[in-house]
């Protein structure tokens, strides 16, 4: 696993207080799939491709792609079932980690 891939895993485990465990497993019970969506877009954000990202999860590189577009839907429309407050905090926490 790349490095950055495990600083992630860590910053979204301390935004949604799952293990990497439960973000890595297959799981589809909400929030779980945003959880990985959110990592996966932040390794693609860094500069990895959607294939490198996905393969760091476990995924599909379509389902990531997939889960790109539902990150959207899910800040256009406030959210669903608490993904958004998982998802500000963690771009907090990788914000935070960037100014380090």
């Amino acid at each position: 696993m790349l490095p950055q891939t495990t600083k992630l895993l860590e910053l979204m485990q301390q935004a949604s207080g799952f293990t990497s465990d439960e973000i890595l497993g297959r799981s589809r019970k909400a929030p779980l799939p945003a959880c990985r969506w959110f990592v996966g877009s932040a390794l693609m954000d860094m500069g990895f491709s959607s294939m490198i990202a996905a393969r760091e999860l476990g995924l599909n590189h379509a389902t990531l792609l997939h889960g790109r577009k539902q990150i959207d839907a899910i800040t256009e429309r406030n959210g669903w079932r608490g993904e958004v407050a998982i998802y500000v905090q963690f771009k907090k926490l990788v914000n935070a980690d960037k100014q380090e």
